[in-house]
């Protein structure tokens, strides 16, 4: 099987009390997804599809900074460009985490999303308290802390 790493979620300073999902029609052209009150961005660029696809993504419930993107298996040929705004996270300007230790895992099964296949680098704007990473595939991404 896959080998997989424990992660220590990045911690929301207000846990969303539900799952919040958007979806949209995306193709060709690209398009954009947001949840504000999760502080996503998604941006799809054109061409990362070939065909229009239902595309949703869900923030998880609770107070780690977790997401559920499908549908899943998807596959794109331009990466995605995910923005997560830190200013409601611990990783805000004089939170408890150094923004710079973040990093994102993908894991591929939402029953445990502290489990992760994949490790990211994500690049962080200590300015505009904004964490940005891509991605080429869907499934579950969460951000988290303690990389060196």
């Amino acid at each position: 099987g896959l080998s997989t790493t424990t992660v220590t979620a990045l911690q929301r300073t207000t846990p969303l009390a539900k799952p919040i999902t958007t979806s949209a029609y995306i193709g060709a052209l690209g398009g954009k997804l947001a949840i504000s009150g999760a502080g996503l961005t998604v941006v799809v660029p054109p061409l990362a599809l070939t065909s229009t696809k239902l595309i949703t993504v869900t923030a998880l419930a609770g107070s780690n900074v977790a997401y559920d993107f499908g549908p899943s298996g998807t596959k794109f040929l331009v990466p995605l460009v995910v923005t997560q705004d830190l200013r409601n996270t611990q990783a805000k300007s004089g939170g408890l985490i150094n923004p710079l230790s973040l990093f994102v895992g993908y894991f591929p099964d939402d029953k445990n999303i502290l489990s992760v296949t994949e490790l990211l680098n994500l690049n962080v704007n200590l300015v505009s308290q904004t964490a940005v990473f891509t991605v080429t595939h869907f499934s579950g991404y969460i951000v988290a802390s303690g990389r060196d």
